[in-house]
């Protein structure tokens, strides 16, 4: 149980060498990779939901604070110089780089919808998650035995589609 804590802890803080060293010790100890994927899917969808509720509250309650017109300077810049396309993109990797929970938070001070700040924040979480277990397995070990496992295929299966469904929004022209 106790490993179990501190795997929901290292997936919420993403701090690389914990989480690597704790996701090789749980796959030593022969816990589940779906289980392991559930949890991460919950905490990612978790921090995203609570990063951007967050995100709008102080958006609300900082109204015409530096905080805020410092926030508004910022993503007004950001939107001049990338445009729609590229603010879904920075957010994806804002998300992938630092916390999904923080790019949904600043994500609150764009112009985008929560279901595009979900879509988005998770796409970049979803590639860091991926490059972890590809650290964990070592690609070799992950081409070679654990690409059968039927798991493993349905978390890549998934994730390449929602990779394709998620280039195919963020190409989609407005």
């Amino acid at each position: 149980m106790q490993l179990w804590l501190l795997l929901a802890l290292a997936l919420t803080v993403q701090e690389g060498v914990t989480t690597i060293a704790l996701l090789y010790k749980a796959f030593q100890l022969h816990y589940s990779l779906l289980l392991i994927t559930i949890l991460w899917l919950v905490v990612t969808l978790l921090q995203i939901w609570l990063g951007y509720l967050f995100g709008t509250y102080v958006k609300k309650k900082a109204a015409g604070s530096k905080f805020d017109l410092w926030v508004e300077r910022q993503a007004k810049r950001l939107e001049a110089s990338i445009h729609k396309s590229g603010e879904k993109f920075a957010l994806a990797v804002f998300s992938n780089t630092i916390s999904p929970a923080l790019g949904a938070f600043f994500a609150a001070w764009l112009d985008l919808s929560f279901g595009n700040v979900l879509l988005y924040s998770f796409i970049g979480d979803l590639l860091w998650y991926l490059s972890t277990l590809a650290t964990v397995f070592g690609f070799s070990k992950l081409y070679a035995g654990y690409l059968g496992n039927t798991n493993l295929g349905l978390l890549i299966l998934v994730a390449i589609l929602v990779l394709y469904f998620g280039a195919r929004a963020f190409l989609k022209k407005k």
